[in-house]
């Protein structure tokens, strides 16, 4: 689960996307993400955009992993997630 808030309206749409990076390991507990992206609607009416996000990890325990994103894109834009991953 988790909240996303993006400066620009994305509209109802399903999205799909593409990404490749690294992880860093500061300790036992806190890692960071350094990757970049291409997101696109599956509709095929947008033009697509090229990220580039930064991404903090904390390792809870063995199953929760809160974290905090921040994105920049190609048209100028910026957002920011916070959310909790799980491990089943």
């Amino acid at each position: 689960m988790g909240y996303a808030w993006l400066p620009f309206d994305a509209g109802n749409e399903w999205f799909w996307g593409i990404r490749a990076g690294a992880e860093f390991d500061f300790n036992s507990r806190l890692t960071a993400i350094a990757s970049v992206g291409y997101d696109d609607e599956f509709e095929g009416s947008s033009d697509g955009a090229f990220d580039g996000s930064v991404r903090l990890n904390y390792r809870a325990n063995d199953r929760l992993l809160p974290y905090l994103e921040v994105s920049a894109f190609e048209a100028g834009n910026w957002g920011s997630s916070i959310g909790i991953a799980y491990k089943f």
